[in-house]
């Protein structure tokens, strides 16, 4: 009898056990969907520019309360150099407000110039396009690039053995939440 009450209690266990186990996968499941539902949308940031050599390009960006620029929000793209215009894509972290922006223009010392066709900030369905004109306008150059606006050409340069060459947007706030309007 004693031995009848054993199996008893071992099957209603491993009974229970796999009710949870299955109860466990819908939760889980569940959750999944309903993050995916809920997701918050990202901005991506798109530079189309010939690139002639191997080099990774990087975009900081930061709010309205950050002070500076961090790694922390830095997207690197990697860049196979070629002799036609690419998008070199950026998607930035989730629920980030991204309000001035810095494009760095490479790593490699060596890089030919770039020519430069556009920068598109994307946000969902929506999209804000810089043509070289408006770049030039709204993007500055540190003292290791020079754009030339008739040429489209971003030329960079070493000085005292530092490379370091990138542009910074003025505040960019309008267009940022021109594309977040629903």
């Amino acid at each position: 009898m004693s031995y009848l009450r054993v199996c008893f209690i071992f099957l209603l266990f491993c009974s229970c056990k796999q009710v949870k186990q299955q109860a466990t996968n819908e939760e889980t499941v569940a959750l999944e969907t309903i993050e995916d539902a809920l997701s918050i949308p990202s901005f991506t940031v798109i530079l189309t520019a010939k690139v002639l050599e191997n080099d990774r390009f990087h975009v900081y960006y930061r709010g309205f309360d950050d002070p500076n620029f961090v790694t922390d929000n830095m997207i690197t793209s990697s860049v196979v150099g070629q002799d036609d215009f690419q998008e070199i894509s950026f998607v930035l972290k989730k629920g980030d407000l991204p309000i001035f922006f810095r494009i760095d223009c490479g790593i490699n010392f060596e890089q030919q110039p770039v020519i430069f066709e556009s920068l598109k900030i994307r946000y969902l369905n929506k999209q804000y396009n810089f043509d070289k004109l408006e770049f030039a306008q709204l993007f500055r150059p540190n003292q290791y690039v020079n754009f030339v606006t008739n040429k489209s050409e971003i030329l960079t340069s070493v000085i005292d053995g530092r490379y370091d060459p990138h542009f910074i947007s003025i505040n960019l706030a309008e267009i940022v939440f021109a594309l977040r309007e629903q």
